[in-house]
Order: structure tokens, then C-alpha cells, then sequence
């Protein structure tokens, strides 16, 4: 074989390598990049589902503690009237209403998280901590109806059961729905439900 052939020959497999190589190489970096994409993506995500949750249980705990504030009221109020209308003075306290503050400020805290986690996603994660979000205000505002009633009159003593069937219930929904986004959450963190 001629020496310029051989030479042009030589020049071209070995351009065709490099060109080669410099595909395998973007392949390479690409997932590279994708894989350090998902992997900050999923600590991101690890992060807001676990504030989330740990807001989330805050919340709860605060919802439980006007929960026995709100079952105290009805128990006072089956003592009698002034009985009742006592503890509801009582609940008007600086200190109760401080804890009721308390309680309202980790509610909002649970929604503000809520909207980083709709943002996170993915869909089957948003439908249950819309769930979430949505009972835990409506358990604080049951709560609170009975703790600090806008008529100014105690509820009535016969209501009890009522009132704790409903807390009872609510605070079973809650646990529910909890276990269901830990559920969720771990799915999408295990690489089992795509973003």
C-alpha cells in the first residue's frame, strides 16, 4: 500500500475514532448530568416532604391540645351555665389564646409548605397533602368553634359525644392520610412513581 494512502487511511479511522469517542463522551456526560439531576431533585424533594411532614405533625399536636381544650369547655358546660360560661372566660385568657396563636401560626406553616410541595409533586404527593392540608384546617376550626364559641354560650352538654365522635374521627383521618403520604413520598423518593 501506498505510503498517502496508508497515511490518509490512518487519518481517517483515527478521525473517526475521536469522533466516536466524542459521541460516547456526550452520552456520557448527558447522563452523568441526569443522574446528578436526580439525585439533587430527590434530596430536594426528601427535604420539603420531611419539614412538611414534621409541620405537619406540629400542626396535629396543636390541633389535639384545642382538641382537650374544646372537650373541657363541654364538660364545664354539663357542670351548668356559669360553669361553662367560666371556662369559656378561662379559654379567652392571655394564655390560651397564646397557644390558640401557637396553633394558628403552625396551620399556616403547614399551608405555606403545602404549596412547595404541589410544586414538587408528583400528582399522587399533591392529591394527599391537599387531603392533608384540608383536614387539619378543618379540624383547627372545629376546634376553635368550640374553644371560643361566636355566641358567647358554652356548647351543650349532650353535644359530647358528638364532639369527640367528630375529633375522634378527624384524628383517625389524619393518621390515615399521614401514613398515606409517607407511603407516597417514599414511592417517589425509591425512584418508584416517575416526577
Amino acid at each position: 500500500m501506498d505510503q498517502g494512502v496508508a497515511a490518509l487511511a490512518g487519518a481517517a479511522i483515527g478521525g473517526a475514532a475521536a469522533a466516536l469517542a466524542a459521541v460516547i463522551a456526550g452520552r456520557a456526560a448527558r447522563h452523568q448530568a441526569r443522574s446528578q439531576e436526580r439525585i439533587w431533585r430527590n434530596e430536594t424533594r426528601r427535604e420539603i416532604y420531611t419539614t412538611y411532614y414534621a409541620a405537619l405533625h406540629a400542626a396535629i399536636g396543636a390541633s389535639h391540645a384545642m382538641a382537650m381544650q374544646a372537650i373541657g369547655v363541654v364538660l364545664r358546660a354539663g357542670s351548668g351555665r356559669d360553669a361553662g360560661l367560666a371556662q369559656i372566660e378561662q379559654e379567652r385568657s392571655p394564655e390560651r389564646q397564646q397557644e390558640r396563636d401557637e396553633a394558628g401560626r403552625l396551620v399556616a406553616e403547614l399551608t405555606s409548605l403545602h404549596a412547595r410541595v404541589v410544586f414538587e409533586g408528583p400528582s399522587s404527593v399533591r392529591e394527599v397533602a391537599k387531603e392533608l392540608v384540608q383536614t387539619v384546617h378543618h379540624d383547627h376550626a372545629f376546634c376553635l368553634a368550640i374553644v371560643v364559641p361566636h355566641d358567647g354560650e358554652p356548647p351543650a352538654h349532650e353535644y359530647l359525644s358528638a364532639i369527640r365522635e367528630q375529633l375522634a374521627s378527624t384524628e383517625d383521618r389524619l393518621s390515615e392520610l399521614a401514613e398515606r403520604f409517607l407511603t407516597e413520598t417514599t414511592r417517589v423518593l425509591d425512584g418508584e412513581i416517575a416526577p
